[in-house]
Parts: structure tokens; sequence; C-alpha cells
């Protein structure tokens, strides 16, 4: 399965990760002080519609898992989409995690912070390494 995502700003243009010659636009090319909507699409077709309210910033990251009791077995991937947003003095977070099966699990409040190389979380026998 090919995922990919598109950006949708407030005036209805779409930033898509590949443009119609091919060329990619990176995570850093969204312009988010216009960001109305993130879509993730698996193959071409929507999978997966963030909308982002004002005063949320969009959160995405793809990450990768090892079984660590299979060496020989392939990475599998999943991709974090969601939204962070600072109310007061409260830093509040939602993260939505897609799956390369196309299965999707909606996390409660995210403990924030980017995680260094060396990190990881171990669930239901996967270690998830960031």
């Amino acid at each position: 399965m090919n995922f990919t995502w598109n950006a949708i700003y407030s005036d209805g243009e779409i930033l898509a990760q590949y443009d119609e010659h091919g060329v990619k636009n990176g995570y850093e090319n969204i312009d988010r002080t216009r960001l109305k909507s993130f879509a993730l699409l698996a193959d071409d077709k929507l999978l997966f519609k963030l909308h982002l309210e004002p005063g949320q910033r969009l959160i995405y990251r793809r990450r990768v898992f090892i079984d660590p009791t299979d060496p020989t077995a392939p990475p599998q991937f999943f991709y974090m989409i969601g939204w962070q947003q600072k109310i007061g003095e409260i830093n509040t977070q939602s993260i939505t995690y897609i799956y390369e099966d196309c299965h999707i699990e909606q996390a409660g409040i995210w403990a924030g912070g980017e995680p260094s190389q060396t990190s990881y979380e171990k669930v239901n026998g996967w270690l998830f390494w960031y």
C-alpha cells in the first residue's frame, strides 16, 4: 500500500506530498498559518482526514517498529496524525495511529516531546523504536 498526504488550506488550495510531476513536497513545506485539514491517502484513496480548529497545530510523523523476537521480519510502519494546542498553561495533544494494514487507533492525551533516536516503547510484544 502506498501512503501519501495532502495539506488542505483554508482557501481550498491543496499541497500534495507529490505534485503532478512527481516532485516531493516535504512536511516542512506545509504552510501552517493557512492549514485547515490534513489527509492521509492509501493508494490515492482518502483513508483519514484531520480537521484543525483555530489554534491547533498539526502533528504528523511516520514511525518504524521492529519485532525483537524475529530479526528477519521486515520493519513495519505506522503514521501518527494529530494536533497540539496550548490552552492557557495547559498543553493539550491528541494523536491517531494509522497502520499499514489501514487499521486506526486513537490515543489518549499524548505525553508530548520529540522522542530521541534511542527511545522505544514496548506494546503487545512489539518494540517501537523512535
